[in-house]
């Protein structure tokens, strides 16, 4: 079941960023930093997506079926208009 939400989408897309860092090889401080960021950068993405999951209300989703396959859904959020 495919959810589409442009917040989680971007998200991901910087999660995808961050993992294409190349591990520096010429010094051990460089690498014990790049640990550290790294680690603190995912356990703030983590944060966010699950936060994105939290706040979200059954009555601000629509679950669209699949016409290619059956018994299959989109789930996306309700646009609001804030």
């Amino acid at each position: 079941m495919p959810i589409y939400f442009e917040e989680l989408e971007i998200i991901m897309q910087k999660w995808c960023k961050l993992c294409q860092i190349e591990v520096p090889i010429k010094s051990p401080a460089s690498l014990v930093s790049y640990k550290s960021f790294m680690k603190s950068a995912k356990k703030d993405m983590m944060e966010k997506i699950i936060k994105i999951f939290e706040n979200i209300d059954v009555k601000n989703i629509i679950m669209l079926p699949d016409l290619d396959k059956n018994g299959r859904f989109y789930i996306t959020p309700v646009k609001s208009n804030l």
